[in-house]
């Protein structure tokens, strides 16, 4: 999996594998929603196969979801409530059939009592991750 490997490409290829392993893989049908707006979340998601969209409610309560974006193969979500432990910020729903991977916040705990360089490797990936989808918003706006 090259999108996996790109994710994560901090991490040595044993870090890869073992967080590989202990990732889950879901199927969602069109229209299943997978994370709602306000609900806890402590898993991460990465598109395997398929496209999701991610929205939030629109400010005044009223009307339409916002739609934020669509996420493709490789495209991660939902870490932002598995980093900070709060509730989601938006809904993601499948826009069609969807394969995700998902890894549990305690799976991650688990690798970082085993392996603490793992913990640096990891969330230097995510920072990077994250750092990237800021300057693509950035740059939409």
């Amino acid at each position: 999996m090259t999108f996996f490997s790109d994710l994560f490409a901090e991490l040595e290829p044993s870090g890869r594998y073992d967080l590989l392993e202990k990732a889950e893989e879901l199927s969602f049908k069109a229209g299943d929603s997978i994370i709602q707006e306000g609900d806890e979340n402590r898993i991460m998601y990465v598109v395997q196969e398929g496209g999701v969209r991610v929205e939030r409610s629109a400010s005044d309560g009223a009307g339409d979801p916002v739609v934020l974006a669509r996420l493709y193969l490789g495209a991660v979500f939902g870490e932002m409530s598995f980093l900070t432990h709060e509730t989601a910020s938006a809904t993601v729903i499948a826009e069609e059939e969807v394969q995700l991977l998902a890894v549990h916040h305690e799976s991650i705990k688990e690798m970082i009592k085993a392996d603490a360089d793992f913990a640096a490797r990891f969330y230097q990936s995510l920072a990077v991750t994250l750092a990237e989808r800021l300057r693509e918003t950035s740059s939409a706006v």
